[in-house]
């Protein structure tokens, strides 16, 4: 390599030095500032440790050998805590924008924004200027991820990923036009940035540069190759120069240098933190290989360095070395450094150097700016700190000749006769090196020291910040930085710095304080979001409005003492006044300045006078404070001021005129009275009108006017008034202004203002006097004549100038007069507008006036604060408060798939962790096969493969842990033997419960086969464990030794010959109670090691505790306690349990008696039967069947009851009252309902009602509603007596069983409405009897069902007989294909948006739809409000939709009610869609609006029919049948099981079902009604009622899976209408209901909410007394628990429901009721005893009766 030395010096370096002005930084170990990055380096202190636990997860959730690559991966570094945190708000990022972008460029944005406030230059300053980024980077990991994940790739990925953003981003947040650029030269990026920064600013290419660098360890790659090349050292610390450097360690953070030229940086008065005289840059050319280091070429690059900066390299006192730590790099770069630097060094004064590397790691493309910055703070302070983990020199370098020392602590910069210079050095591993030389920055210039306080009155200091919450935390980060002593900088730097030093953001807050200690407790309320005087805070508008409105108000406002402390503190109030004196003093004889010094505000003369001149003084302090007017209004007397203001009249003419004018009225002085009152300026000119002695002079606001008269007649118009209640106040005025008290001054007035030159205004100002507010009226004699004695329309001021777009208004008085009435007027058409004001009666002028500049600063009114600032210099406050949040885009890398893999070598089968929304659960997916089992060895049992326990154990162990350590199971129970066929596993948490199942996933297997899953393992996390685990048993058991070998013969006598996991019995002893046995488990060939070999060893031993050999499985565990590591050998302890030898206690301890494990409660039994926790669809899905019923015989006796009909159709009721009467029963007709309470005698327990409908020519629907609100109605009326006297209602329907006539489709929602009054009013409801159609029922026959009674919900009448339904399982071969759904169609799903119909679109698409239209109440919002939405409903609708829209699947939300047939057929118009046409509808729309049957009424039935009936019958006229491949109606199961509180859901879903048949009696037509149980944790039946009513039936809900599943069962088996519900095993205290007498309990056991019934409490032994007071404690108790009430306020004696007791409410606590005592209870219950105390006495007569008859049963036997 042919290399010069030396070459001349640049011409650049005639541009004179660089300075550095400020500096931003982040780096490993809480060096997050300039500040703490020098306290770090200074106490010696690194920040290396173990890299964030989950960074690299998605890594290791691609499979076994992506884990065990990860496990050799160094994993010790200089990281970051938080990557995934950014304020993107602050940068105006929506969270969706910021999730896209490369982590490195949101650090980057927040550190630039620091490293400019650092500056003391505000960043948006810079916008537009030709200010320059150049940053290193070189890595792209986040942005790599990101464009390999193909389905979420949209249009910000690409810059979001781009490594150019790192720079141009920064460029675009502040909006900076000079170059951007970033750098990779891999570990010299940085510095090479530098370089090239410091040359723009050289040239003046860029007048303000910052040069930065960047390195975050997004992905473990590049990890892997340099540990790959031996470039890593596994403790991750880098030891430079050092004996014992074994590579580096990675490192984290970013760093920011703002630079401008020294000349520029002295003009504009910036503090020099350090100059850099030269760099250079150069590449190492043809290396023995392109990463092998050159030392000619490093010599060559520092040699340049110096020549360009001009300096001998001797001059150079200190090195910030390369330093890497690596064997072959660290000599070589001595070597360069002792040719350079080293060289003609005086004796004992070597070239110092370190490498900041051993704090903060290696930060590569960002190595180079942190390596300047620690060179910058160490010239700034004169003290080089120590380079850490150097003990001894590397002995490849001859230390004693090279001229070079290593600083080893903290060292004060040696003492020349030079200024102090340092040089950085940055290699990249490609060859390109690049070197830089520092000189301490040159004396700043000489100034006056800034005062160490405020004045008296104290100092102006303003906040900002983005968000409330950040404004908030900075007041609280500057009162603490203000609080701690070791802090300099005076009270003036703090001002100045906050002023003009940094950007006003949108968040502010404003506090005036005196003196530090008043600036830290007033900046403390701004912390605490407490008001206190002295502090303002707001938000500025995003539209301000065209400008600042200056409102002068009138007479009024004036106080003896104001403008006394603003002639003593404000220069431009002063010389107002001052300037008026000579005009004063000629007009009216008095001075101003002594009138406002020293007189008193009594005549009117002095008043108006001292007015004007206050309000023209505070325009002038206002303008002096930057606060300038775009437009005036003047009120009164206050037009004076506002036309001087507005440039109508010079300071001299407002000054004459406002003499001569308060001349005149001292005429008139003492004459009037003036009173504001609470109305309407024309209400109170209407009550006034003719009147002259008092009239409306001022508009005050659109509620409020001032009256002005006669004293005697205001006195009176103010009494009559105030007792018609309307507010009056009087005003402090004895001049009746705008009054005809005015009328003999006005041509006086005028004539002494024609001597004026009024000009037109130079800024608009609105006119109170004249009609119309004109904003440039011509200010002659005549204007001010009517301005004395015309009304004042300020209301109509006001209003124009903000119609006109303003919407600041400040009031310009000394006390506010008009502020109140201008915030009345604005408040309802601009209530976004600001009223501020300017001084206030009695308190401190410059302060209140500061105070009330702030608050127009927090309305984002621009102040000039070099004026309210005036000294001080930069100090180093606290910076941004950043609120950061987590925002990841956390997609797998290229490869992943699906992403179900498990690290073999966790002996765990916790695959990849997928997101599951909502509740808080955890899901884990993996894949099993016999290719990745979790464990080393074979474990078969009698042939067959079999996952040990001691792996399933292990994995729920470690998904309980998460990171955590000592991790408890409960309650583990272990079902299922879990095979190594290829199986997908899921290891779930939720709710404290874990669980592990497992599917089937053979690929040949017929899409059609049931699929079962399969729980295997499940156990309880308890949420705080409790003691730690009992002591193992003393050593001193009488044992005896028996063969170790003994356990593996056991294993393989009973068909397990081979071991999972590599362990060895070392000794074994058996005692009276058990065994113990010192076992060696083989350590893993690899670093992490587990509890699985330990936990099977404990799991083998157990069972030969047992010396009967027999083959036992692991059963369950009462508790699994984790208390420490795994040892390598462990003593065993089993302690065989008292119940029998399938029962031990197990302990492993480490053979020092600490016990590290236990077993508690160690269950085995013999191999189980298979079983699953998922129910087959086929035991799912049950169809509708008739069977005889069978009444008893009659005995001869005639009916002896009588009949009520109620019938509105008068023939149908002759008929009926005819037959019946032949037949024997007496009868009674009634019209309608409300008839009933009209007979005499009422209907009573002797009474049977029947309910003839009659069906009207109204649509099926509205019939529908109207059949269902007449049952209702005739109930209600029915109800309400003693359930003993109550009559039995039944309803007569005809061809509901048919399903053929629109006039049963009508009646067929009254079936519903009978199963639900079963059960709400069991002793009322007799049952529904149908009859077909043409056909009707023998009068004989329907007395006898009369009489009969039987307890069925609906009969039917057939051939002479009756029949009732009951539901079976639809078996059988299927008719029809699996259910599909054409690409090339559109499929319509109502009720679209909520959970049950995001789920359907989801189904729907794994079934083939790619276009779908979802209605709802509401569409999803406008898709540019997608990233933010209103509420987490919507967040959760969105994003269903986005995974939908990801996989292809076009998707349309329409807003429609589906009840509005109209609307219905204009909005699903697919043409007007631009969709193909729809193939199918799911209609899932409907509302709950559960209510017992005393709540509902006519409005609550439509409301919950319209979604459902009504729009069931508008799909069916949209869709007339056998046009769809599908309809399928969401019906519900609960109309079956006669739910209470569902008296108008349930005949909905009736509806739906009877119109599938309707339909489906059309050939060709697929109509499929499915009358659903509740599916877990989704749709509209999730809460606890339907639950315990469900469960109470013997029902239980299913999960998603398992519904779609039903759904295709039913589908294939051509059904019409099924039932979809899961049936539990019988238990006491269920009331299951007829109609599900033969069906058959799913296979599965239940969910934990579906565990078994509570204990029944034990009352026996109670007195009558004693059990009546533990009854009224027990029912107290469970009412509290539902209603919220405390025990104190529940009345015992006071109706429940005046308490808040819905009807609701009573089924929760009725079934509570029940559970705990054992005893089925009415669901009246809480009706007919609706106190605390009837349902205690209710239920002591009802526990008595049932001892008493227990005690005759005991005597009898």
């Amino acid at each position: 390599m042919v290399a010069t030395e030396g070459p001349g010096q640049s011409s650049l370096a005639d541009a004179g030095p660089v300075a550095v002005i400020g500096v931003g930084c982040r780096f490993a170990g809480g060096a997050a500032s300039p500040a703490s990055y020098w306290e770090m380096l200074r106490a010696g202190r690194d920040g290396i440790g173990l890299l964030p636990e989950r960074r690299w997860q998605p890594y290791a959730d691609l499979g076994g050998d992506f884990a065990a690559a990860l496990r050799r991966a160094t994993r010790w570094g200089g990281f970051l805590p938080d990557i995934e945190g950014f304020d993107a708000e602050f940068f105006g990022l929506s969270p969706r924008e910021a999730e896209l972008m490369d982590p490195q460029q949101r650090l980057l944005l927040e550190v630039a924004w620091e490293a400019l406030e650092h500056a003391g230059i505000p960043p948006h300053s810079l916008a537009a200027s030709d200010a320059g980024v150049f940053v290193g980077v070189g890595s792209d990991d986040y942005g790599r991820r990101l464009l390999e994940h193909l389905p979420t790739i949209e249009a910000w990925t690409g810059i979001g990923s781009a490594m150019c953003a790192v720079a141009n981003r920064i460029s675009y947040a502040l909006d900076l036009r000079g170059p951007s650029l970033a750098v990779d030269t891999a570990c010299s990026a940085s510095l090479v940035a530098l370089h090239l920064a410091c040359q723009s600013v050289r040239t003046g290419e860029s007048p303000v540069a910052l040069a930065a660098g960047v390195n975050l360890v997004v992905s473990p790659g590049l990890t892997l190759t340099l540990d790959a090349a031996g470039a890593t050292a596994p403790d991750g610390r880098c030891k430079s120069f050092d004996s014992s450097a074994d590579g580096y360690g990675r490192g984290e953070g970013a760093g920011v240098l703002v630079l401008k030229r020294l000349g520029d940086a002295r003009r504009d008065g910036d503090r020099v933190l350090a100059t850099i005289l030269g760099s250079a840059v150069n590449q190492d050319g043809r290396t023995n290989g392109i990463m092998a280091p050159n030392a000619q070429a490093q010599r060559h690059v520092l040699a340049r360095a110096c020549a360009q900066a001009g300096v001998d390299p001797r001059s150079v006192d200190y090195v910030e070395a390369h330093g890497t730590g690596t064997r072959l790099g660290d000599p070589l770069e001595a070597a360069a450094l002792s040719a350079v630097y080293g060289a003609g060094r005086e004796p004992g004064r070597p070239c110092l150097i370190g490498s900041v590397k051993s704090n903060i790691g290696h930060l590569e493309a960002g190595a180079g700016v942190a390596g300047v910055i620690k060179a910058v703070l160490a010239l700034g302070h004169g003290e080089i700190p120590p380079t850490l983990h150097h003990t001894t020199g590397n002995p490849a370098i001859d230390w004693d000749d090279a001229g070079l020392r290593v600083v080893t602590e903290p060292t004060a910069w040696p003492r020349t006769d030079h200024p102090r210079r340092a040089g950085v050095s940055a290699f990249g591993y490609g060859g390109t090196v690049a070197h830089l030389v520092l000189e301490e920055a040159p004396p700043p210039a000489r100034s006056e020291p800034a005062p160490t306080g405020a004045t008296a009155a104290g100092l102006l200091f303003p906040l900002s910040a983005a968000s409330e919450a950040a404004l908030r935390e900075q007041a609280g980060d500057l009162a603490a930085w203000l609080s701690d002593p070791a802090v300099g900088g005076t009270l003036a730097d703090v001002g100045h710095t906050l002023a003009l030093r940094r950007s006003h953001l949108g968040r502010r807050a404003a506090v005036v304080a005196a003196d530090r200690e008043e600036l830290v407790t007033r900046l403390r309320h701004v912390a605490d979001g407490r008001p206190g005087e002295g502090t303002v805070s707001g938000v500025v508008p995003p539209g301000p409005g065209r400008g600042v409105v200056w409102v002068f108000s009138g007479h009024g406002s004036q106080w003896t003492g104001m403008g006394r402390e603003l002639l003593a503190s404000e220069p431009a109030f002063a010389t107002v006044v001052d300037t008026l004196a000579p005009v004063f003093t000629r007009e009216i004889g008095f001075s101003p300045r002594s009138v406002l010094a020293e007189g008193d505000l009594v005549e009117v003369d002095r008043i108006q006078t001292m007015i004007f001149v206050l309000q023209v003084g505070l325009a002038a302090v206002w303008n002096s404070y930057g606060v300038t007017p775009d437009a005036v209004i003047g009120h009164s007397v206050g037009e004076i001021a506002a036309a001087v203001v507005s440039g109508a009249l010079t300071l001299e003419e407002g000054g004459v005129l406002i003499c001569r004018r308060s001349r005149l009225l001292r005429r008139v002085a003492g004459q009037g009275a003036m009173a504001l009152v609470g109305l309407g300026f024309d209400e109170v000119t209407r009550r006034l009108s003719g009147r002259a002695d008092v009239v409306a002079a001022i508009a005050s606001s659109p509620v409020s006017t001032v009256v002005a008269g006669d004293p005697a007649a205001v006195e009176e118009v103010m009494g009559r008034w105030a007792a018609e209640d309307v507010d009056v106040r009087r005003v402090a005025s004895d001049v009746a202004f705008h009054s005809p008290h005015m009328d003999p001054l006005l041509a006086e007035l005028a004539e002494a203002a024609s001597g004026l030159s009024p000009a037109s205004p130079r800024i608009p100002m609105y006119s109170t006097s004249m009609p119309q507010s004109c904003a440039t009226p011509f200010v002659d004699g005549a204007y001010w004549a009517a301005n004395l004695r015309n009304p004042v329309r300020l209301a109509a001021a006001v209003l124009a100038a903000a119609e006109d777009g303003h919407r600041t208004f400040v009031e310009i008085s000394s006390h506010p007069v008009v502020a109140h009435s201008v915030k009345e007027t604005l408040a309802d058409p601009h209530g976004d507008a600001f009223v501020g004001t300017s001084l206030r009666r009695n308190q401190p002028e410059r302060a209140t006036l500061l105070a009330n500049a702030g608050a127009l600063y927090c309305r984002g009114v621009a102040l000039d604060w070099a004026t309210l600032q005036p000294a001080g210099g930069l100090a180093a406050l606290p910076t941004v408060a950043w609120q950061r949040r987590p925002l990841w885009r956390d997609t797998r890398p290229r490869g992943a798939g699906p992403g179900l893999c498990h690290d073999v070598d966790s002996h765990t089968l916790l695959g990849t962790e997928v997101p599951v929304g909502g509740h808080g659960m955890r899901l884990w997916r993996t894949l099993l096969d016999g290719s990745c089992r979790p464990y080393p060895g074979s474990h078969t049992i009698n042939g067959v493969e079999i996952v040990p326990a001691a792996v399933l154990i292990n994995t729920l162990l470690r998904a309980a842990a998460d990171g955590g350590a000592g991790p408890v199971l409960r309650d583990v129970s272990l079902r299922v033997p879990l095979t190594d066929e290829h199986r997908e596993v899921q290891v779930s948490c939720a709710d404290g419960v874990l669980r592990l199942a497992s599917q089937a996933q053979d690929q040949d297997q017929d899409h059609g086969t049931e699929r079962p899953w399969l729980v295997h393992t499940s156990a309880l996390v308890p949420a705080s464990p409790a003691a730690p685990p009992p002591s193992p048993p003393p050593d001193g058991r009488k044992t005896t030794a028996e063969d170790p070998a003994a356990v593996a013969r056991h294993l393989a006598s009973v068909g397990v010959p081979t071991m999972a996991f590599d362990w060895t019995v070392e000794e074994l002893r058996r005692g009276p109670r058990g065994l113990r046995a010192r076992v060696r488990a083989e350590r893993p060939g690899h670093p992490a090691g587990t509890w699985a070999p330990m936990l099977d060893a404990a799991l083998s031993v157990a069972p030969v505790a047992d010396p009967v050999p027999a083959l036992r499985m692991v059963a369950g565990v009462r508790e699994v306690r984790i208390v420490g590591e795994p040892p390598e050998t462990a003593v065993i302890d089993v302690v065989v349990s008292d119940a029998g030898p399938d029962l031990v206690d197990v302990s492993i301890s480490d053979g020092h008696g600490a016990v590290l494990a236990t077993l508690a409660g160690l269950r085995y039994a013999g191999m189980p039967d298979v079983t699953t926790d998922s129910v087959a669809p086929q035991h799912l899905v049950h169809g509708t069947v008739w069977r005889k019923l069978e009444l008893a015989e009659a005995d001869g006796q005639p009916y002896r009851r009588e009949v009520v009909l109620v019938a509105a159709d008068a023939r149908a009721a002759d008929d009926w009252r005819e037959r019946l009467s032949a037949a024997g029963a007496p009868v009674r007709v009634v019209p309608d309902p409300a008839a009933l309470a009209r007979l005499v005698p009422a209907p009573g327990a002797w009474t049977d009602v029947l309910l003839l409908p009659a069906v009207s020519d109204d649509p099926p629907a509205e019939a529908a509603t109207r059949a269902t609100w007449l049952l209702a109605s005739v109930a209600q009326h029915l109800a309400g007596g003693p359930p003993a006297q109550a009559p039995r209602l039944w309803c007569l329907t005809t061809g509901v069983r048919d399903g053929r006539t629109g006039a049963g489709l009508a009646l067929a929602p009254l079936w519903g409405l009978g199963r639900v009054l079963r059960s709400e009013l069991p002793q009322l409801w007799g049952g529904t009897l149908d009859v077909p159609c043409g056909d009707d029922a023998p009068a004989d026959l329907v007395l006898r069902l009369f009489g009969a009674a039987p307890a069925e919900d609906v009969v039917s009448v057939r051939d002479g007989g009756f029949e009732v339904a009951r539901i079976t399982a639809v078996d059988g071969a299927p008719t029809r294909a699996p259910f599909t759904c054409r690409a090339d169609g559109t499929y319509l799903v109502t009720g679209g948006l909520g959970a049950l119909g995001l789920e359907v679109a989801r189904w729907l698409v794994e079934r083939g739809a790619r276009r779908l239209v979802l209605t709802g109440r509401r569409a999803l919002p406008p898709r540019a409000t997608w990233d933010d939405p209103a509420d987490d409903g919507r967040r959760a609708q969105i994003r269903v939709v986005r995974d939908l829209e990801a996989l292809g699947v076009t998707v349309h939300s329409v807003a429609l009610d589906i009840g509005d047939a109209e609307r219905a057929v204009a909005l699903l118009d697919t043409d007007a869609l631009g969709l193909p046409p729809i193939r199918g509808v799911v209609h899932a729309a409907g509302v709950l609006d559960n209510r017992m049957l005393a709540d509902v009424d006519e409005e609550s039935v439509r409301t919950v029919l319209r979604p459902k009936v009504a729009g069931a019958w508008t799909l069916h006229e949209l869709f007339p049948p056998g046009t769809l491949d599908f309809l399928v109606f969401f019906s519900s199961c609960g109309q079956l099981l006669g739910l209470p509180g569902q008296s108008t859901y349930g005949p909905a879903n009736v509806f739906l079902d009877a119109l599938a048949a309707f339909r489906q009696a059309t050939d060709g037509d697929v109509t499929l009604s499915l009358g659903w149980t509740s599916w877990r944790s989704k749709g509209m039946s999730v809460n606890e009622v339907v639950d315990l009513e469900l469960r109470a039936r013997g029902v239980g809900a299913i999960s998603v899976r398992e519904a779609f599943d039903a759904w295709d069962w039913a589908y294939r088996h051509g059904a019409g209408q099924c039932t979809v519900l899961r049936v539990l095993p019988v238990e006491p205290g269920m009331d299951r209901p007829v109609v599900l007498a033969e069906t058959v309990a799913g296979v599965g056991a239940a969910d934990p909410a579906e565990a078994g019934p509570a204990e029944v409490v034990d009352l026996s032994g109670l007195t009558p007394e004693e059990l009546r007071s533990r009854l009224l404690a027990e029912v107290t108790e469970r009412i509290v628990a539902e209603t919220g009430l405390s025990g104190e306020a529940l009345d015992p004696r006071r109706s429940l429901s005046e308490q808040g007791l819905d009807s609701v409410m009573t089924i929760v606590v009725r079934r509570s009721l029940e559970s705990r005592f054992g005893h089925v209870l009415p669901a009246t219950l809480l009706w007919h005893q609706p106190t605390v105390t009837a349902i205690a006495d209710h239920l002591t007569e009802l526990l008595t009766a049932g001892d008493g008859e227990r005690d005759v049963a005991s005597a009898v036997s």
